[in-house]
């Protein structure tokens, strides 16, 4: 079967929105074109891997960062084409003729900018959504030191960026410049934000004492108001649709088991929390889907999680897929269908492989990516 659809064409004539919402025709219209529309372009093509020119404009496809290993200096980026069903590598060289720098660790999209996180080069690009070109590099040191950045998110007309120094950056997203640094607890990790407040989590990932808090921040003033304590190592965070705050406590790797805790957002406080194989969170359709990798067995799995009981639903949705490093997970919108996306870290030596299901865990479309994947965002037709 063969069916290429150009969706910038048919974007016009059609009056379409694709910016995470099904298109604006009757509601059966959509349900029916939607349908087809994705059936051609998550079915009837393989991927293909191309090396060439990259496309001028980056719209209508997924873009991933590939996070590269620790102190080689090879992050990546990657982006695969949906019209074309074609995988470009080395984005981010191709389009400034330099490299992306050491360990990629966030990647997210915000107004008509992306934004690329690099941890050990102690930087942010920040980049035109359209055509990927560099507009910006914002140097993330606090006292003259690298601050080692993690995670991004954003609120208004800021973004905000954690860093393993303790630092919370408070960045302009208009004029690309800091505005303000906070401090949070030990080794901040993961960041989230919640109506005019932050959440970032302070793993202490880095000491020998490590650290069990989240720092809470009111927005913008970037002023903690709480610690909230939710388990040793705590790191990837998710809201729901009913007010409750989702962080996974990683434990010591040893002898603190990793558990994934539910905080109440409006009175800070801990509602529940249920002791798990849990690495990585997502929220959607209702559910809680939670990732795992075991290293010492080799295994990944997939888990639905119950977000009131907080009890396990499904145990693995992803056994089929032979995925054998499962190393980052995100749930998109992509024309209008509710998608998660794996990564394939391949034992973290070889390119890895981004996976792209539905939410009950059928396989839609995959593509090889660079070393390492860790997330994946995807940039709508204009």
């Amino acid at each position: 079967m063969k069916l290429d659809l150009n969706f910038r064409g048919m974007k016009k004539g059609n009056n379409s929105r694709f910016n995470g919402s099904i298109m604006r025709t009757t509601k059966w219209q959509s349900v029916v074109f939607i349908g087809i529309l994705l059936s051609s372009v998550f079915s009837c093509k393989k991927p293909v891997e191309e090396w060439g020119e990259l496309p001028e404009s980056l719209e209508n496809g997924l873009l991933t960062l590939n996070e590269g290993l620790f102190q080689q200096n090879n992050a990546t980026l990657t982006w695969y084409d949906l019209q074309s069903h074609q995988a470009f590598h080395h984005v981010f060289e191709s389009k400034t003729g330099v490299g992306l720098g050491d360990t990629g660790n966030d990647l997210a999209i915000y107004g008509d900018k992306i934004y690329v996180v690099i941890n050990n080069s102690h930087i942010l690009h920040v980049l035109h959504r359209r055509t990927g070109k560099l507009i910006k590099h914002v140097s993330l040191t606090n006292n003259n030191s690298g601050s080692s950045p993690r995670q991004i998110a954003f609120h208004e007309s800021y973004a905000y960026i954690s860093a393993f120094d303790g630092s919370v950056f408070k960045l302009d997203t208009t004029s690309i410049n800091i505005q303000q640094i906070g401090q949070a607890g030990i080794n901040p990790d993961g960041i989230i934000v919640y109506q005019d407040r932050l959440f970032v989590s302070n793993s202490g990932g880095l000491t020998s004492e490590g650290d069990s808090t989240i720092s809470v921040f009111q927005l913008p003033q970037l002023t903690e108001i709480s610690r909230i304590t939710v388990g040793r190592n705590p790191g990837k965070m998710v809201f729901d649709n009913a007010g409750n705050l989702f962080v996974v406590a990683r434990g010591n790797y040893t002898t603190i088991p990793p558990k994934l805790v539910k905080v109440d957002l409006n009175s800070l406080e801990i509602m529940s929390s249920n002791t798990m194989d849990v690495g990585g969170v997502v929220f959607a359709n209702g559910k809680l889907f939670v990732s795992h990798y075991n290293s010492s067995q080799g295994t990944s799995k997939l888990m639905t999680v119950n977000p009131n009981t907080m009890m396990v639903e499904q145990e693995n949705s992803i056994g089929h897929l032979g995925i054998q490093t499962l190393f980052g997970m995100q749930h998109l919108q992509i024309l209008g269908q509710d998608v998660l996306v794996l990564s394939d870290a391949k034992q973290y030596i070889h390119q890895g492989k981004v996976i792209v299901i539905d939410l009950s865990g059928n396989l839609l479309f995959d593509y090889t990516s660079g070393l390492n994947p860790n997330k994946t965002i995807f940039i709508s037709p204009q």
